[in-house]
């Protein structure tokens, strides 16, 4: 399984936002970039169990006696009551209620008389409160869903099509038994999530007969599909995120797959913006992984489908920054199963694409913000595909603006318009950014804002509004936001033109601090040549320490003239 920090499979706890105090994730090596460990944030696991159906058929057994006993029918709404568990996935002493009920799938079998009869699946969850049937579903930071279903010769679709499953990914024969569905979060390692879902049937069936279930896995049907990764990262970086998802959405839509905006309400999470896509690999990604089976022989499979979103908590503009849900998600999923012992190499895979867009969207490591939940892992070395930014320019080099805009924004020797209006369109919160904000983040005075400022707004790029003591504030206009937010990264990624605004704003510092001391030293020397004026030289041929001092894009330039040297 993927070695992963050990403090990083537990819930992470916290009374508010906390950067992350980990590696840079900005350093490079080579074509390699360096970023903490994403957290996993969901993932379905399918087994089977050579037992020809009877951990199905004792569950059968065990809803038909509680439906009897209680007058009702189970459902996802009135579920059975199994007893207590403390889960070994969630807080310490947290008992919870074993719920279970039964629902209708989509395949069956044919009675005696050839009438089809549906078969169902057997559900177990845990609840916080059980009467309130799936609003009560306990609100554990480490989900956990287990279906049960019947996997046997003979099972038919209602429109009498054979129903099929798949084989064995060793041998490719297809097993019969009880099959095993978990739903899960938080899944850092296959088989100790197994190991949980199994409790739950120690509480239905006692420890003796679930052991020898546990000891009769399939092991080569165990198969992962839809693992998710993601990062927690601050508002300030959201609207870069989302525009680096376009950006790529536009990219694979060039190459006839979909990269479509979606914004939807979706189990307690706003959806901002995501997309589906089956090709990644023109952009750079290498859609391939390559494990090795437990025989030793080596496989390679192609990842076929993603799925990549930017996505929030439904009532996140009702909590301050200092909560963590306030902040956003940036996330990457693929579709479609895999063996188990695929599961390092997909992690990798997804750890790929995450942090790239990690990276493109100009996100560091003090924009990581920690929740209840979530955790950056260690440092790990991820590649980046340098074909995305050759393509993103070409993209960028075929959509025609305005030559006044070209102009204002890159025929220039400064940069500190470009660095205000990109901060402005790609780094602000609801795109509004204050004078202080801009002045933090370039290094720039805030009269010299001021004045790029207004000639942004006499161009309609931005607009300027005070708000008492919060100071001046800049907001984009639909215009720039939509059609100069490309051109301003000069047909490069959000990344490239943060770390740049960030070494202008460095370099600004130092010039400023360099004339800063050189006027201190010049004023010295005047104040000591004054009050020398009566007094004879100790040494005629000492060379005087006064300087000439000129300020040339950045460096001190000393000169020496003539008249500092004393008498012969």
């Amino acid at each position: 399984m993927t070695n992963m920090a050990e403090d990083a499979h537990k819930p992470h706890k916290s009374s508010g936002t906390d950067t992350v105090e980990s590696h840079d994730i900005d350093s490079i090596k080579d074509e390699i970039k360096v970023f903490p460990q994403a957290t996993p944030h969901g993932c379905d696991i399918w087994l089977q169990i050579d037992d020809t159906g009877q951990l199905h058929r004792k569950l059968t057994s065990l809803r038909k006696t509680l439906d009897q006993r209680t007058g009702r029918n189970s459902s996802s709404d009135n579920p059975h009551r199994l007893g207590r568990l403390n889960g070994s996935w969630t807080a310490d002493n947290d008992h919870q209620d074993v719920g279970f009920f039964s629902t209708g799938v989509e395949y069956g079998s044919q009675d005696n008389s050839g009438n089809w009869m549906q078969n169902e699946a057997h559900i177990l969850n845990l609840y916080d409160d059980i009467h309130r049937g799936s609003p009560g579903i306990a609100n554990n930071a480490r989900k956990l869903r287990v279906e049960v279903h019947e996997r046997s010769d003979g099972l038919l679709y209602e429109n009498g099509n054979e129903y099929s499953w798949p084989a064995g990914w060793l041998t490719e024969q297809q097993r019969e038994g009880t099959a095993i569905r978990i739903q899960a979060s938080y899944v850092f390692d296959l088989y100790e999530t197994i190991r949980h879902a199994f409790e739950y049937l120690v509480v239905a069936l006692g420890k003796a007969r679930t052991k020898r279930y546990t000891r009769a896995i399939i092991h080569e049907t165990v198969r992962f599909s839809g693992l998710e990764l993601h990062h927690r990262h601050h508002l300030r970086t959201k609207d870069a995120a989302v525009q680096t998802l376009r950006d790529s959405a536009r990219l694979v839509v060039s190459g006839n797959a979909s990269g479509k905006e979606k914004a939807a309400v979706e189990r307690g999470h706003y959806q901002i913006y995501s997309f589906s896509t089956t090709n990644l690999g023109a952009i750079g990604f290498d859609t391939d992984i390559t494990y090795d089976l437990p025989t030793g022989e080596t496989r390679t499979d192609s990842v076929s489908k993603h799925y990549l979103k930017e996505y929030m908590h439904k009532e996140a503009h009702k909590y301050s920054d200092t909560n963590a849900l306030a902040h956003p998600k940036l996330e990457v999923k693929h579709r479609g199963a895999f063996p188990a012992p695929a599961w390092d190499a997909m992690v990798e895979h997804l750890h790929e694409i995450l942090h790239a867009h990690v990276e493109w969207a100009g996100i560091r490591k003090n924009d990581l913000v920690r929740d209840q939940w979530y955790a950056p892992g260690e440092p790990i070395e991820t590649a980046t595909p340098e074909d995305y930014k050759i393509k993103l320019r070409e993209y960028f080099q075929s959509d025609g603006l305005k030559r006044t805009v070209i102009g204002m924004l890159f025929e220039r020797q400064t940069m500190a318009i470009h660095d205000i209006l990109h901060l402005v369109i790609r780094n602000s919160r609801n795109n509004r950014i204050s004078y202080d904000e801009l002045a933090a983040l370039t290094g720039l005075s805030k009269s010299t804002i001021g004045g790029h400022v207004a000639e942004l707004e006499g161009h309609q790029l931005v607009s300027r509004d005070h708000h008492g003591r919060a100071g001046m504030w800049v907001t984009v206009t639909e215009y720039a936001k939509e059609k100069v937010g490309g051109l301003l990264d000069k047909m490069r990624t959000c990344g490239d033109v943060l770390r740049d605004i960030a070494s202008r704003k460095e370099q600004r510092e130092r010039n400023a601090e360099a004339k800063r001391r050189a006027q201190e030293k010049a004023q010295q020397n005047s104040e000591s040549q004054s009050d020398s004026s009566t007094e004879e030289p100790s040494d005629p041929w000492t060379l005087d320490e006064s300087t000439h001092v000129r300020y040339l894009g950045g460096q001190i330039e000393r000169r020496v003239s003539d008249d500092d040297f004393g008498p012969p």
